[in-house]
């Protein structure tokens, strides 16, 4: 596996964390970053999560935003 399982419960995690902060009247921004990946080095998928930059681009949700179009163009492929 590449974690992209993993990516989903985590993504929940910070779904749920930004509904939360918001209805205490916060606006924390958070961004997560991949350490080891299975595929890449590691045994195990890690993911840090940290507090984001807001003038930044999220890492996390650019990462997301290529992973969906990998699968797309390669799903594509598969029905061609």
């Amino acid at each position: 596996m590449d974690c992209r399982v993993q990516r989903y419960f985590v993504q929940g995690m910070i779904d749920a964390a930004v509904d939360f902060v918001k209805s205490q009247g916060r606006e924390d921004v958070w961004d997560v970053a991949f350490k080891p990946t299975i595929p890449s080095v590691s045994e195990t998928c890690f993911f840090e999560i940290q507090r984001g930059n807001p003038e930044e681009a999220r890492k996390w949700s650019e990462y997301t935003r290529l992973l969906e179009e990998k699968a797309l163009e390669k799903a594509a492929r598969v029905t061609e």
